[in-house]
């Protein structure tokens, strides 16, 4: 029993229901995929291939001299590919002579020589200061600091300055010697003359001496003459004024006598005072009167009042009387049920409106009557006002009367106080007039005397000059003199002509001997003319030492591309990634060596944009050169960080707004979150929540479940068309592109 009981437990242990079988065969239930809300920087791009160079190439071509015409233009020594060009540095030589490289925006367009001014000798000047050799002041003029600065550069680098032609100096040398002449013809002439001229020196100095003398009293008389008449002059002025202001001080006292006596002498003053009472008088009886009359036609108001009212209390009793008759006579009964004659009540009803027109009329009296009361208790204030005006006009008057009575002693007193001041006002005149007198005689004496002083020095001075007459040299003495005076004036003309050419022969600096650039360093990337060959055209062409991308894409990408936005090189194989700015974009396709469709862009690469820690100052420029890199073109960014879930995060709810799915914990239900998505790239989506849903960087977003086996989205919700990265590849072997729905950024 024992063994079959333990035989029956096992073997009911090994059998299965064939439910209990399939679960254990079966894939275990799918659990969630989340992934968390990232914060992060969004963009799209082209990416295309490009070619490394240096930047801003720029040929260059050497300005033709006058200076060393027919001294040849053949390059003696070339410049050297790669060749690092600083201010003040040779870049090559022409015929035995150095190429300067300094710094300027104007090219050397003519020979740079002492005396000339311009914009191209201040650049000069201020380049030759960079370089420590002192111009003097940096004024545009190529002066001799400039030539001794010029000198210390060439010195430098081993040559001597460019000094004068040969011409020129055979010119200098036929200067000198004319002057040289000119000086020995003054020295002879005047030797000859003072030859001449000596037996009568002393007797000549003698004369000069007493004629010197002469005049020198002459001017002074002549001057003593014209002070003293000029002090005259001005005496004679001054009393002409002051006899002016007599007159005029007499003109007042006589005016101001006689209008004192025509007030003292007229008797109307006090006349008119007393007219001036009547009138204000007979103003205030008017008043009065009219107070009077206003008062009385206040009662005579009252009574029309009181009769217009009785007039309307017996219209109205017509007008009831009328109206009673009215209703009486229109009121009847017919006696039987047949049709019987309505009495006629017309002259009832016109005898009414008759009374009623009456009592109108009445009611119209009344308001007329009480109007004209209205306007006779107002005149009585009015004429009362009237009243004080005039009983204030009659007390000024009397006051006037009183103060013109009370006058004639003043006016009396004024008549003698005018008088006193007429007299003294005519003896001040007279003794006006006498000075003047005086002055006018003194004046005529002084200008005779000046004139006799001036006369008498005059005539010393005549007999000076006389005297000295007789002792001047003879016909041959005045020759020898006009000829001294001739070789002066040769020798000051040859002494001029030294001085001009002086100035413009000296140091210069030929048109073909600098070459201003507008920034260094530079580098030389091309050597245009070799050894032996004429300068003729570009010579070299110059580069920046930054490096530069030449890349190009379709016309429709490069609409969306913005100068001034960093984009990206990579260097495969060198394993080398660095940041680019674009800086030029082309204006059409086919240009600046881009295929026909295409759209030349450049990019430079610097120290701003480094990135990584990889800076263009930390690579070999000179490695990359020429290297065809891959290249990563901006097209759209969100510009900072923004939130941001893989596209498959999001889906659309029934009534088509986009949402996510956030697990909040395990094995707990998920909730919702209705989101705005933005740009989509690099396999994610921007998303913002509106507004009052709860969203946060870290939130775990669902973007599918998974099984055993397989990985499947989440079926519960509507999938959204998801955009997907907008990268577009442009290389060798594939020219497709496509363009995303977005703006292209700036910036």
């Amino acid at each position: 029993m024992i063994a079959v009981g333990a035989g029956g437990f096992l073997l009911g242990r090994q059998v299965k229901s064939p439910s209990d079988a399939a679960a254990e065969v079966a894939a275990p239930p799918p659990s969630r995929l989340a992934v968390p809300v990232e914060r992060r920087v969004l963009s799209s791009t082209i990416i295309t291939r490009g070619d490394v160079r240096y930047g801003d190439p720029k040929p260059v071509v050497l300005a033709p001299s006058t200076l060393k015409a027919g001294q040849g233009n053949l390059v003696t020594q070339p410049a050297t590919k790669g060749q690092a060009i600083t201010s003040g540095s040779r870049i090559l030589e022409l015929a035995g002579r150095p190429v300067i490289a300094l710094i300027g925006a104007t090219p050397a367009y003519r020979d740079m020589r002492p005396g000339d001014v311009g914009d191209d000798v201040r650049q000069l000047e201020e380049g030759l200061r960079s370089l420590s050799f002192n111009p003097g002041a940096v004024d545009g003029a190529f002066d001799a600091a400039t030539e001794r600065a010029v000198s210390s550069l060439y010195g430098k680098l081993g040559y001597e300055p460019f000094g004068p032609t040969e011409s020129q100096r055979t010119q200098l040398q036929q200067l000198r010697e004319s002057a040289s002449r000119a000086t020995d013809s003054v020295r002879s002439a005047q030797r000859a003359y003072d030859t001449a001229l000596a037996p009568a020196k002393s007797r000549r100095l003698q004369a000069d001496e007493q004629l010197r003398a002469a005049q020198d009293k002459s001017g002074t008389a002549g001057q003593d003459a014209t002070t003293a008449t000029a002090r005259a002059e001005g005496l004679v002025a001054t009393r002409a004024a002051a006899l002016d202001q007599a007159k005029a001080t007499v003109d007042q006292s006589a005016a101001a006598l006689r209008r004192a006596e025509r007030e003292r002498d007229d008797p109307a003053a006090v006349a008119d005072a007393n007219r001036a009472v009547d009138d204000a008088s007979a103003a205030l009886a008017d008043a009065e009167a009219g107070i009077a009359q206003a008062q009385r036609g206040v009662p005579e108001a009252q009574r029309a009042i009181d009769d217009a009212r009785a007039n309307v209390i017996d219209a109205q009793k017509s007008v009831d009387t009328a109206r009673e008759a009215e209703r009486k006579g229109t009121a009847f009964t017919c006696p039987t049920p047949t049709p019987c004659e309505v009495p006629d009540n017309s002259a009832q009803k016109e005898a009414t409106r008759n009374a009623e027109s009456r009592l109108r009329q009445a009611q119209g009296s009344v308001d007329t009557a009480l109007s004209a009361l209205t306007t006779r208790q107002d005149a009585i204030p009015q004429a009362q006002r009237a009243r004080d005006r005039a009983a204030r006009a009659v007390t000024r008057a009397e006051e006037g009367v009183t103060k013109a009575i009370n006058a004639a002693p003043d006016r009396d007193q004024t008549v003698v106080d005018t008088r006193a001041r007429l007299a003294q006002s005519e003896a001040a005149l007279a003794q006006a007039q006498r000075d003047l007198e005086d002055a006018v005689s003194a004046l005529g004496s002084t200008a005779r005397q000046g004139t006799n002083g001036v006369v008498a020095a005059d005539a010393a001075v005549g007999i000076a000059k006389a005297g000295r007459g007789e002792l001047v040299s003879p016909t041959e003495l005045r020759t020898l003199r006009s000829s001294l005076d001739s070789a002066i004036v040769s020798q000051r003309r040859a002494d001029a002509d030294l001085a001009e050419l002086n100035a413009k022969v000296g140091i210069a600096v030929p048109a073909n001997e600098v070459i201003f650039l507008p920034d260094l360093p530079r580098r030389v990337d091309d050597v245009k003319v070799g050894r032996g060959e004429p300068a003729n055209g570009a010579v070299i062409t110059v580069t920046n030492a930054r490096l530069a991308v030449d890349a190009s894409v379709d016309a429709v990408d490069a609409t969306r591309l913005r100068a001034g936005n960093v984009g990206e090189i990579e260097a495969e194989d060198l394993s080398l990634t660095l940041a680019a700015r674009i800086t030029k974009i082309a204006n059409r396709p086919g240009t600046d060596g881009a295929e026909a469709d295409k759209v030349h862009v450049e990019l430079t690469i610097d120290a701003s944009t480094s990135e990584a820690g990889v800076t263009a100052s930390t690579v070999d420029a000179a490695t990359l050169n020429g290297v065809t890199v891959k290249v990563t073109l901006p097209i759209q960014s969100t510009g900072q960080a923004v939130l941001a879930v893989p596209v498959a995060a999001v889906s659309i709810a029934g009534d088509g707004s986009s949402r996510i799915e956030i697990e909040d914990a395990p094995q707990r239900p998920t909730r919702f979150v209705t989101v705005v998505p933005g740009l989509a790239a690099e396999g994610y989506v921007e998303i913002t929540p509106v507004a009052g849903a709860r969203l946060r960087e870290g939130d775990l977003a669902v973007v599918g479940s998974a099984g055993a086996q397989d990985l499947t989205v989440t079926s519960d919700t509507t999938t959204a068309e998801r955009p997907s990265a907008d990268t577009t590849s442009v290389d060798a072997s594939a020219n497709s592109s496509s363009a995303p729905s977005s703006a292209p950024i700036d910036g």
